[in-house]
């Protein structure tokens, strides 16, 4: 197996807006449930990209040694490799969070394993991903070896985006009134 050793830029704190993706119909699952409609979210990345986390990874590493199929893997923009949730089953339930500081119009997705089509057509794929928006902060001085957490509230309802079972990229426009969504975000 081969392991990558990562090292996290920590001066990425304050407000971000966290885009969360779940990757079905079921009950969101995040790092923790607070009071109220907070939830606390563990979130890891650089400075030279979003912050990520995803709620299981098939074959977890260790410490610096990642699994081949971690959560970096859905941000890498390779298509040669790729998160693999680490659940029996089709992985419902899973879910996967983007923490951006701004909002963006669309995201981009490959949907599946598309190395090559054999491994496209023996690995499930999203039929539907549910789609929401969070406002979070940095917890100052709460943070893992290699996590920073977050707490968040939903400033959107989730919603529910068709996705094409395709091994090219698509476009995901987010179904959010981006006059909505921005003044919540700053009200927070």
């Amino acid at each position: 197996m081969e392991h990558k050793k990562l090292f996290f830029d920590k001066s990425r704190r304050g407000a971000f807006l966290a885009v969360l993706l779940v990757l079905s119909a079921g009950v969101l699952s995040a790092q923790q449930e607070l009071p109220g409609d907070w939830l606390r979210f563990s979130l890891r990345g650089s400075s030279f990209g979003p912050l990520f986390e995803a709620s299981s990874v098939l074959e977890p590493g260790e410490g610096i040694y990642l699994s081949r199929y971690d959560s970096d893997k859905a941000m890498d923009r390779d298509r040669n490799t790729a998160w693999v949730e680490g659940v029996p089953g089709p992985g419902h339930g899973e879910s996967y969070w983007l923490g951006l500081e701004h909002y963006p119009e669309a995201l981009g997705l490959i949907n599946g394993y598309a190395k090559n089509r054999e491994l496209f057509e023996k690995n499930y794929r999203l039929r539907r991903v549910k789609v929401q928006l969070f406002a979070g902060v940095n917890l100052s001085g709460f943070a893992g070896q290699w996590h920073d957490y977050y707490d968040a509230l939903p400033i959107s309802s989730a919603r529910t985006l068709e996705l094409s079972d395709s091994m090219e990229a698509q476009r995901i426009e987010l179904p959010f009134d981006i006059s909505t969504v921005v003044p919540r975000m700053e009200e927070f």
